[in-house]
């Protein structure tokens, strides 16, 4: 807050214990400021995360360990939006509400520059390497460009009403931003040339747009629930998110070679390769709209969740293959179900059962062929149409290529049933990876249990 002149910058530490799944690690800092909606995150020149607060009306600041500090904005009610660094070594920002450009140092202090269009509700920003800042008028229906001392010089869009949303710069030296109510993808020369290329999709409101690691520009699709690719000279590829309704928001690049986004209604972060393969990985804390992401100086990504008021961080190094711990068979009509348990599931994209590539997933209601359904993070589900009278291997894959393989026993009726009690098989205790996850996870316990009960009732 602002007292007498004099800025007060509030700090608070969260250091919050390991998060109890397997895979990945998230962990979640509370913003100082309650109900904060912090929005836009990047990683500045000091070797912290910066991150505006929508509703708090300030800037923070994240060192990698979890330390906020928070520095109240002048203007009363600004709307701060979107953040990034600049080539003079400060972080700029926009202001929405208050229709200006944001300078913040990092010590703290901060400066403001009125926008000439009234009324323009800048959103997104990003450094250009002619070394000035750019950002997006939404209202204004323009692209702006600032000095490093303030000047600014704004340029129109073609399509009137296009609601320019977020901008950065592309592997070309240009310029590229999304046009939200437009449904097109721009592209502006440093000298302010503007070309626009349309979407297929209709209606698909593209919003987040971050350079890849394969020289292309990727882009969210928000109300598409799509995750788009455009090369440098405009060629498009769209790729449909697995969880419906989702609201990709941010995207960003990593140095996985993957691409991450956020997903503000479905609640997941997702991974998509360069390929189009998806990965999603739910947030610990239900309802708290993940926005913008950032991969950070730790070599984790950070994203900041709007109505959870926090900051996260997703480890990288957290994220394991699959590995298969137990497995347990029941009889499905003239089939099999094969229920694994263990770890790392939710990057499974490859189910091998024998020497069958099991391609369709998830299983439908009622499966007539082979199928997969990754349940959770500890369990995984495979239907086989056939009955099995001989040990099987189960092998489930990532799109790194990483796999794990487990033995299952074929389905045998004891000499000594009990009637009425029917047989539902045994897990089998045989891994490809003798090294069980520290701290197995319940399922994978579970499954193990019941395989001694059913081995002990009929031993």
């Amino acid at each position: 807050m602002i007292r007498g002149g004099v800025l007060l910058a509030a700090v608070v530490t969260v250091l919050l214990p390991s998060a109890a799944w397997a895979s990945p690690l998230i962990i979640e800092y509370p913003t100082p400021t309650s109900d904060s909606q912090p929005f836009g995150i990047v990683t500045g020149p000091d070797g912290n995360l910066w991150f505006t607060e929508a509703n708090g009306n300030k800037i923070g600041r994240i060192t990698p360990s979890g330390t906020i500090t928070e520095y109240p904005i002048p203007t009363v009610d600004s709307g701060p939006a979107f953040i990034a660094p600049g080539p003079d070594g400060n972080l700029w920002f926009t202001e929405n509400r208050a229709n200006k450009i944001g300078k913040i140092t990092p010590s703290g202090t901060v400066t403001e520059y009125d926008i000439p269009t009234a009324s323009s509700y800048p959103i997104g920003i990003t450094a250009a390497p002619d070394g000035n800042l750019w950002f997006t008028e939404s209202a204004g229906n323009k692209i702006g460009k600032i000095t490093p001392g303030g000047a600014i010089t704004e340029y129109p869009v073609p399509t009137a009403f296009s609601a320019p949303a977020m901008i950065t710069s592309g592997p070309d030296g240009n310029l590229w931003f999304t046009e939200y109510a437009g449904n097109k993808i721009g592209r502006m020369t440093p000298s302010g040339t503007i070309t626009e290329y349309l979407i297929p999709a209709d209606i698909s409101s593209p919003y987040g747009i971050a350079a890849g690691p394969d020289g292309n520009l990727w882009f969210t699709e928000a109300n598409g629930n799509r995750i788009g690719r455009i090369t440098p000279s405009g060629t498009m590829t769209e790729y449909d998110i697995p969880t419906a309704s989702s609201y990709p928001i941010g995207i960003t690049a990593a140095p996985d070679g993957n691409l991450w986004f956020t997903q503000l209604q479905g609640n997941n972060i997702g991974r998509i390769t360069p390929d189009g393969t998806f990965t999603e990985y739910p947030l610990p804390t239900a309802f708290s709209n993940p926005a913008k992401i950032t991969f950070g100086p730790d070599g984790n990504l950070w994203f900041t969740e709007y109505f959870g008021s926090t900051i996260a961080r997703l480890e990288l190094a957290s994220i394991q293959p699959p590995v298969i711990s137990a497995a347990a068979i029941t009889p499905s009509g003239t089939g099999t179900l094969i229920t694994a348990g263990g770890a790392g599931f939710l990057g499974t994209t490859s189910v091998t059962l024998g020497s069958e590539v099991i391609a369709t997933s998830p299983c439908p209601a009622h499966p007539t062929v082979a199928c997969f359904t990754v349940n959770s993070d500890t369990s995984l589900s495979v239907h086989t149409p056939n009955a099995l009278t001989a040990a099987i291997t189960l092998t489930a894959a990532d799109d790194n290529g990483a796999s794990n393989s487990f033995l299952v026993q074929p389905h045998v009726a004891p000499a000594t049933d009990t009637p009425g009690v029917p047989n539902t098989g045994v897990a089998v205790a045989s891994l490809n990876n003798p090294l069980l996850i520290a701290g197995a996870t319940i399922a994978s316990a579970a499954l193990i249990l019941a395989a001694i009960r059913l081995t002990a009732r009929h031993a």
